[in-house]
């Protein structure tokens, strides 16, 4: 049982029939939470639900390179690094993962951090020059992707992500995977934070899992504690948890 699989119901509790269809939001040690089309969430054992399969046959879950993690693609998450050195570590077992599996992958960053982005992923067994030559990789700079503080907008950065997210969705087989580092001004915006709760839907969309890089600074600006509201999964420590971000369950059955 993993974060983001998705399960058919094996029994029939209020509202919720036998057979529904539904993903798994969060694993606690006597629930599993399952969330449904209508943002309604369930409470099951494991042994109350069953795996089901995407009839195209293709793979429901991205490997996310962190742990053994895996979620569904179309997956929000932010990663909140305590270090530089963790930030490009994990960074680099997320690409290098995305690469493994087939995805067409995309990096929006400084340019500072190619090279030890570059070394990072040498660890992984990846040469960074070469996954960009072949065309399997692109990296763009903040400025080709987000708009700058002075101009930004939730609809118009919405209208300008949908279009890079089916650019990179396109002729993709498996799925694509993101990472993206906007620039510390924007996340001082109202407007940015209500971006990142819509874009979780557009992301979905396209099947574009997609991973926001907040600096090990934010912790002080509060950008982490934003950060964490407005997104479904965290990747904290080295893990993946839940975050706050969508729909929140209520209390579990007793």
């Amino acid at each position: 049982m993993e974060l983001g699989m998705e399960v058919r119901t094996c029994i029939s509790l209020p509202g919720i029939p036998v057979g529904t269809i539904g993903r798994v939001k969060e694993i606690g040690r006597l629930f599993v939470v399952v969330e449904f089309a209508d943002a309604h969430m369930g409470y099951y054992a494991r042994g109350q639900l069953a795996p089901t399969t995407e009839s195209s046959g293709r793979s429901q879950y991205a490997r996310l390179g962190i742990g053994e993690e895996r979620l569904a693609y179309g997956s929000h998450l932010c990663l909140l690094p305590s270090t530089k050195d963790e930030l490009m570590r994990l960074i680099a077992r997320y690409v290098t993962a995305g690469l493994e599996a087939g995805e067409n992958c995309a990096c929006v960053m400084p340019a500072a951090w190619n090279l030890p982005l570059g070394e990072a992923m040498a660890e992984e067994g990846i040469e960074l020059d070469g996954v960009l030559a072949s065309g399997r990789l692109a990296i763009r700079r903040a400025h080709e992707v987000y708009y700058q503080a002075s101009e930004f907008t939730a609809r118009g950065q919405l209208q300008r992500t949908g279009e890079a997210l089916a650019s990179l969705a396109a002729g993709s087989g498996q799925g694509a995977r993101l990472f993206g580092y906007a620039g510390h001004d924007v996340f001082n915006l109202a407007e940015w934070w209500e971006y990142e709760e819509r874009a979780t839907q557009l992301l979905k969309e396209h099947r574009v899992t997609a991973m926001c890089v907040y600096d090990p600074a934010g912790v002080r600006a509060g950008h982490w504690r934003r950060a964490e509201a407005t997104h479904p999964y965290i990747v904290k420590g080295g893990s993946v948890v839940a975050g706050t971000g969508g729909p929140r369950p209520g209390n579990p059955p007793s």
